[in-house]
């Protein structure tokens, strides 16, 4: 288990990075995590008390919920967006994605 530190400039630096795309603040965001309720839920509700009304996270987030019985117990097979046939890849445009070392 990982502590979850909060970022208190997190939605400063998104506010930022729209602008310096030409977009305003009711573009729409979208917040992913692994599995959906311990970063990507929070980290959209924080965008939109800030001022962001159309931030969103994926449910159930990339991975989904771990199988809770047979063969495959514990792994991520059930739901998320990577579980239920949407479209995904391991090489990513870096020019789509905000990243915070750049």
């Amino acid at each position: 288990m990982f502590a979850l530190d909060k970022n208190e400039q997190f939605a400063d630096m998104v506010k930022a990075e729209l602008a310096k795309r030409g977009l305003d603040e009711n573009t729409e965001v979208i917040t992913m995590c692994r599995s959906g309720s311990e970063r990507g839920e929070p980290s959209a509700r924080a965008l939109r008390d800030a001022g962001l009304p159309n931030a969103r996270f994926v449910v159930h987030g990339f991975q989904g919920d771990p199988l809770k019985e047979g063969p495959q117990a514990g792994m991520r097979l059930q739901n998320g967006w990577q579980n239920s046939g949407l479209p995904w890849s391991r090489n990513i445009d870096p020019d789509s994605i905000y990243r915070v070392d750049r």
